[in-house]
């Protein structure tokens, strides 16, 4: 007896068991029964109809197939199910929706992946309308991004907008997804229709961890913006001082010819941004310290010159230095890198013949010529002299402030007063020649690149030059022999 029960059960295939269970339910196999099995959720039912090989694609009222109405119904497991019966993952209702995008909809993963390898198109539309990937990117689906890149999805499409799937997943701040991209092939070098690249993008939205990841992959950090900036040049503008160490870290360069017509180098906008810092670090990254700015230059860059005179110059003269431009802004820490890396002081205008010196002068920034002629203007003056022009007198005095030398003098009679503050001795020459008034002028030490100094001359016991400052021929010498260019000089009542 037990023998013959264990051989009608070896004997009772699946189907034959489904046969007889739904029989014993009063269901007819059928596909409307499988519409509605599937619709009241009732699992077992699917299954049994399943197993009795009924018509899979039946649909209901409103043109859905049972796959759709499972995922529809939040019955992922059913979908699965049905899915392994070879139900059609490309079937479509009236209204046109991919069953693909749905599943996606409803972050169903495992449904998605078998979806996709039982054949289901992964370049069909959402239902809102959208691409199927650049939706599943924006929206944070790694792992049905993954499978649809795993059964061949290209990853070089855009969205409807023209976005790249790279610069949507960098907006969506998805930087798994970012990854994945790029490991299937995404473009880093691509921009979005209004020219940012993903660099660009990912800086908008302040993603800056996201940056060496790009880079490493081939994204341009050079690249300029539709504007014609680099995005070191923009950051040097906005004096981001967190974002340009990191771009020259990650490739930028700091030595980049103009892209643009008008354009400047990064050190030149670092310059007249007064960002001297940045300065530092172009220079140690490579820039030329003596490479002239290319003419002409863009309106854009001449509104962060504040100088009129540099803006005038810029003009209309040519082979202007960037150690001209940092003498012109009176920014010390900014000059002193830039003669630490060999800017040279020797070089001038042209046509105008101006010199670094000359741009400090122009502004009486006295701590600028000094730092320019050799000497640190933070450091204690190793001599200082005064000039008392009631007392018609000038004194000499030492680092500790002790006198050291005194003589009289004759300044500017009436008419050709000299002029009170504080210079500089710019230059010095034993034998020198007036060129304005013809006239031979020993021992000449000019004051702020100007057209006056100290010389030898006529003193008597009142002011009576043009301007200059008249000594005796002993004192001149004297004085001649005791100063260094870069000694200044203070002229007060």
């Amino acid at each position: 007896m037990v023998s013959a029960l264990f051989l009608v059960s070896s004997c009772d295939s699946p189907e034959r068991h489904a046969l007889r269970q739904l029989s014993r339910e009063g269901i007819q196999p059928s596909g409307r029964a499988l519409v509605e099995a599937i619709t009241l959720d009732e699992v077992q039912h699917v299954e049994w109809l399943l197993d009795v090989k009924v018509h899979t694609e039946q649909r209901d009222a409103n043109g859905h197939t049972p796959l759709r109405i499972a995922i529809e119904q939040d019955h992922p497991s059913t979908a699965l199910i049905l899915l392994e019966s070879e139900a059609n993952p490309n079937a479509k209702s009236p209204d046109e929706i991919d069953i693909l995008g749905i599943s996606l909809e409803k972050n169903f993963p495992e449904v998605v992946e078998k979806l996709i390898a039982n054949g289901a198109k992964a370049d069909g539309s959402m239902p809102t309308g959208e691409m199927m990937l650049p939706w599943a990117i924006r929206n944070g689906r790694l792992v049905s991004v993954r499978s649809m890149f795993k059964h061949g999805a290209d990853p070089h499409i855009t969205d409807r907008d023209g976005n790249p799937l790279l610069h949507i997943a960098i907006e969506a701040g998805h930087k798994d997804l970012v990854k994945a991209l790029i490991e299937h092939g995404a473009d880093p070098g691509a921009t979005d229709p209004n020219g940012n690249s993903t660099i660009a993008l990912s800086l908008k939205n302040k993603w800056i961890g996201i940056l060496p990841t790009l880079a490493a992959a081939g994204a341009d950090t050079n690249l300029p913006s539709p504007s014609g900036k680099t995005l070191l040049e923009q950051a040097i503008e906005d004096r981001d001082t967190e974002t340009i160490p990191l771009l020259m870290r990650i490739g930028a360069d700091p030595v980049r010819l103009p892209t643009t017509p008008g354009g400047v180098t990064p050190l030149e906008a670092a310059i007249a941004s007064g960002h001297p810092e940045t300065v530092r670090q172009l220079l140690a990254a490579g820039a030329d310290a003596n490479k002239a700015i290319v003419r002409p230059v863009s309106k854009d860059f001449l509104k962060h010159v504040s100088s009129k005179d540099m803006r005038w110059y810029l003009a209309k003269n040519r082979n202007i230095t960037p150690l001209m431009l940092a003498a012109n802004t009176g920014n010390l820490a900014t000059a002193r890198y830039l003669l630490d890396a060999g800017a040279k002081i020797n070089t001038y205008t042209r046509p105008n013949y101006t010199w670094p010196l000359n741009f400090a002068s122009r502004r009486s920034d006295v701590p600028m010529m000094r730092l320019l002629l050799g000497q640190d203007p933070a450091a204690k003056k190793e001599r200082h002299i005064v000039l008392s022009l009631s007392e018609q007198r000038a004194r000499v005095y030492d680092a500790n402030g002790d006198q050291i030398f005194s003589t009289k003098v004759s300044s500017g009679k009436r008419g050709y007063r000299t002029r009170q503050g504080e210079f500089v001795i710019t230059d010095k020459h034993r034998h020198h020649n007036s060129s304005i008034y013809g006239s031979s002028m020993p021992y000449f030490q000019r004051l702020s690149c100007s057209d006056f100094g100290f010389h030898y001359g006529y003193v008597p016991n009142y002011a009576a030059s043009h301007g200059c400052i008249r000594l005796p021929m002993s004192s001149a010498k004297k004085l001649f022999a005791m100063t260094s260019v870069g000694d200044t000089v203070t002229f007060k009542p």
